[in-house]
């Protein structure tokens, strides 16, 4: 209730902010156009249509991606665009796209920054490229080396384009994890990608190689803030050179939408709906302890159990799943009860669960 009054909240500010927006640009614009424009976008970003493929684009209207030459029927390898505010984020990182710069996706863990980009490329038919950004990256991991050769002579060595160089080379996009993990001269050999040169230098082969059309980079980042060991601030002028994109944490409605896509489970007693608020409780209380992230892959985890076990998503198989997966992650005994007591408030009281599960041997299996 906490988390969705806040989110309330912040939707009211945002609101607020856009009228004030839209009441400034009509007093400036000649007949209001551009204020209508603005007015339209922020209807859209709030409320706009879910994406989908129409002809030879993939998006919501007014905003879309070309889909590659070639390209068939692809899907989403099982994501779920429908979900409220996964919907609202694809909106923000397509009409992002409209612009021929990169794209920086800022938001906390489990929130689907990388997940969405995947699947939008796969929707748009593109190879894409993902690069797990960490402080021991060097500008080698992304463009490429000399590799001792497959076949030939001993001591043969050829280049090797790495992820950036091929997706520069050859039109793909490239995804960037953890962009404020990566160490500055990571980040200083990105700059002539990102500027108005649109190239990519490589001291080792002393050639500049421009981006090929329909070349696009994405970057993820965690907040800094938060606990975040290692992640830092990165330069304002560094992040100028994209457009910025908030994607939102998802609420229940939308854990329920991508469990319900994703997982073909028999929800006749409501046990995903109270799953999905059992995670946003103990999100919001804390009851995991520092670093005990409460997202969208525990109820992915969550789900895989009950699939695995069959059955449907019964509230009794709910709560001993929930047990199994949440207990161990608790950092004393006083954790543990609140969590217990949390999921037996959600999916109904029951027997105890052990907090680590049990497995008996049969005799002679080991040995």
């Amino acid at each position: 209730a906490n988390a969705g009054a806040a989110a309330a909240d912040v939707r009211a500010a945002r609101a607020a902010a856009g009228a004030a927006l839209v009441a400034r640009a009509a007093a400036r614009a000649p007949g209001g156009a551009f204020a209508a424009d603005v007015a339209a976008a922020l209807r859209w970003d709030a409320a706009g249509p879910a994406p989908a493929r129409a002809g030879g684009a993939f998006g919501a209207p007014p905003f879309a991606v070309a889909v590659a030459d070639g390209a068939g029927a692809a899907g989403g390898g099982g994501f779920c665009f429908v979900a409220p505010t996964t919907a609202a984020n694809a909106r923000r990182v397509l009409r992002a796209c409209v612009l021929p710069r990169a794209v920086l996706l800022e938001g906390p863990p489990g929130v689907g920054k990388s997940a969405l980009v995947s699947a939008l490329a796969r929707r748009a038919g593109r190879a894409l490229h993902r690069v797990n950004l960490s402080e021991h990256t060097d500008l080698g991991d992304l463009l490429g080396g000399d590799l001792p050769c497959a076949e030939g002579a001993v001591a043969a060595f050829e280049w090797r384009d790495g992820p950036l160089l091929t997706a520069v080379r050859r039109g793909d996009w490239v995804l960037l994890d953890e962009l404020n993990l990566a160490p500055q001269p990571v980040l200083e050999g990105l700059n002539a990608v990102l500027d108005h040169r649109a190239a990519l230098f490589v001291p080792e082969l002393g050639e500049s190689f421009p981006c090929a059309p329909g070349f696009r980079l994405f970057a993820t980042q965690n907040p800094a803030a938060d606990g975040n060991a290692g992640r830092r601030g990165l330069p304002k002028s560094f992040v100028d050179r994209f457009g910025r994109v908030a994607v939102e944490g998802l609420g229940p409605a939308d854990l329920v939408a991508i469990a319900s896509h994703a997982y073909a489970l028999d929800d006749a007693e409501g046990a995903l709906g109270a799953c999905a608020a059992l995670l946003a409780e103990l999100r919001d209380s804390g009851a995991l302890g520092a670093g005990g992230d409460v997202n969208a892959r525990d109820l992915e985890r969550w789900c895989e159990v009950l699939a695995a076990e069959g059955g449907g998503a019964t509230r009794a198989r709910g709560r001993d799943a929930a047990l199994r997966l949440f207990l161990p992650r608790c950092r004393d005994d006083a954790a543990r009860a609140a969590v217990a007591a949390a999921v037996d408030a959600r999916l109904g009281a029951g027997p105890a669960a052990a907090a680590t599960p049990r497995v008996a041997l049969p005799a002679g299996a080991v040995g």
